[in-house]
């Protein structure tokens, strides 16, 4: 349906012009465009850029394809090199990437910036933004330097600064040029923090307040753990690791600076107490930096690989809802839960024996594993339950607002978790005692309920070649599998997988009670490991089990 636009300035005038022209053909395809916004230096070419993307939105010519992601494809004008248009998948209006774009410190003139919005009269939106030179970090042909690592955290701080946060520095949206020059891109999850606010909780970024805007977080969520599964050897991950902490003492240098510049020439009222952390927070990290050793390599690399685990846990979004996630696998939350868990235990361990500048580093990193624990120790049993209540179709009243993806319970499509901690050093790894133990719960009569219930479908539908049962064999084969072996995290992954397998087969004898038995397995595993582990963590148990999440013997 054709969208009614005003007419009020010429270039809408000809729009119309053109769409009752088309119209009297019949030619529903009619697709011409009109700006939106425009950045005021290139409104000079705002005549080629329009005429370019009529032509792009018309035909697909005259552009280069040069990226895709979930939301969006990226292409680069031929007759325009300087400049890319991203094209929403669904109707993304890129108001807030462009709002973002437009806040970019005039210090971050090397990385992407806005050039135009523009819309069709299809109601399809487009953003227009400079191309950002580069190539992807990569260890072997475009490694990290010492050169490329200073640009990095001058324009990281220049973000926090400006209270401006990325919010998905992976290796696709970093650039690093030949003269160690490295540009941001894609700031579609960009989001701002007034300075008022600086010190105050930031929810959306998971930091806790006494910690301002820190977009090296993220950039440690999402770049360091890729980059250093890709190094060479476990040699060369850890030199890197140290090339980077140690430039990283210059970025706590200044954003030390920045927070007395702001207390001293603001007219904001900032709590004392935490401002006073904040300041041994950027400081302690700041001299520890600047004289590394082991200890502090291995409480960094445990600390990566905690926020590695959590950003693979949580980043699967469902496209129809694009700020909600999808619920991966029953366990995967439990391994990001035992990580942070694992760092709350070295940081205790350390602090037993230390002193100076190095016991005021441990206790700034234990405030700060403390208020990620806080949080994981809720989420980790509420993502549990919506697969499971999803797959009992008993959703809670909130739930059903929202149009969620099924959860993907299927460990098959789950990626591989990066153990960032064996890649820097296998000596940082911790030694468990042993697995966790399910004898002393009712695991074993849900699993013999269980395994009646199947005899039962199977004598009704393994014979009559039910197109379905298949499926629910293959899960109920890898659940006893994995029951047999110890394998918890396997269990609870399975028993859910059979739990959605028997509800697909609604109406079937023995499916309907077969659901139940499987969830109640699930259910019986999830709450012993997890309470085991919000009283113990890793100082006791590892796991056995899930395909990505080996390393936990």
């Amino acid at each position: 349906m054709i969208q009614k636009i005003s007419t009020a300035n010429p270039v809408n005038q000809e729009i119309v012009k053109n769409h009752n022209k088309q119209q009297k053909n019949n030619q529903v395809s009619f697709k011409s465009t009109m700006i939106l916004d425009i950045a005021e230096k290139f409104k000079p070419i705002e005549k080629k850029i329009l005429a370019e993307t009529d032509i792009f939105t018309k035909n697909k010519i005259n552009v280069e394809h040069i990226g895709s992601g979930l939301f969006a494809n990226a292409y680069k004008f031929d007759n325009l090199p300087n400049l890319v248009i991203k094209e929403a998948k669904q109707h993304d209006s890129f108001e807030q990437e462009a709002g973002i774009l437009k806040k970019l410190p005039a210090t971050l003139t090397a990385s992407q910036q806005f050039v135009a919005r523009i819309a069709d009269n299809l109601g399809n939106k487009y953003l227009i933004s400079t191309k950002v030179n580069g190539e992807a970090p990569d260890p072997e042909c475009n490694p990290w330097s010492a050169l490329s690592l200073k640009s990095l955290f001058k324009n990281l701080f220049e973000l926090d600064k400006a209270g401006i946060y990325h919010g998905d520095l992976n290796n696709g949206n970093l650039k690093i040029e030949q003269n160690g020059n490295v540009n941001f891109l894609d700031f579609q999850w960009g989001t701002q923090v007034a300075k008022s606010n600086f010190f105050s909780s930031k929810p959306t970024q998971c930091l806790p307040p006494f910690i301002q805007v820190q977009n090296s977080q993220i950039f440690e969520m999402a770049e360091i753990p890729y980059y250093v599964a890709r190094s060479s050897n476990s040699a060369s991950a850890k030199r890197f690791l140290k090339d980077y902490l140690n430039q990283k003492a210059f970025y706590h240098h200044n954003r030390l600076e920045n927070i007395n510049d702001l207390i001293n020439n603001s007219s904001y009222y900032f709590n004392s107490y935490t401002v006073e952390k904040a300041k041994k927070f950027e400081c302690a990290h700041r001299n520890m930096y600047r004289s590394l050793d082991d200890d502090t390599v291995k409480i960094e690399a445990l600390k990566i690989n905690f926020l590695s685990a959590f950003r693979e846990a949580y980043k699967y979004l469902d496209p129809n809802t694009p700020e909600k996630n999808i619920i991966p696998a029953g366990s995967s939350y439990l391994y990001t839960l035992n990580s942070i868990q694992a760092l709350r235990k070295e940081i205790s361990d350390m602090k037993n024996s230390a002193y100076g500048t190095k016991l005021e580093y441990l206790n700034s990193m234990e405030d700060y594993a403390d208020y990620w624990y806080n949080n994981l120790r809720d989420w980790t049993e509420n993502a549990f339950r919506y697969p499971y209540r999803h797959t009992l179709n008993r959703l809670e009243s909130w739930e059903t607002l929202h149009n969620f993806d099924n959860p993907n319970i299927d460990i098959e499509k789950f990626d591989s978790m990066t153990n960032v901690v064996k890649c820097v050093d296998k000596n940082f790894e911790r030694n468990y005692t042993g697995n966790f133990h399910c004898e002393y719960t009712n695991l074993g009569d849900y699993m013999n309920r269980l395994n009646g219930f199947m005899k039962t479908a199977q004598n009704n539908y393994g014979t009559r070649n039910s197109k379905l049962f298949p499926a629910l064999k293959s899960a109920y084969d890898r659940l006893n599998y994995a029951y047999q072996s110890e394998r918890w995290l396997d269990v609870i992954n399975t028993s859910l997988l059979l739990t959605r397998r028997a509800s697909e087969m609604t109406g079937y004898e023995g499916c309907y009670d077969l659901k139940y038995a499987a969830s109640d397995v699930a259910q019986c595993v999830f709450e012993k490991v997890f309470d085991e582990m919000k009283d113990n963590g890793p100082s006791r148990y590892g796991f056995l089990g899930y395909k990505g999440m080996e390393n936990f013997r």
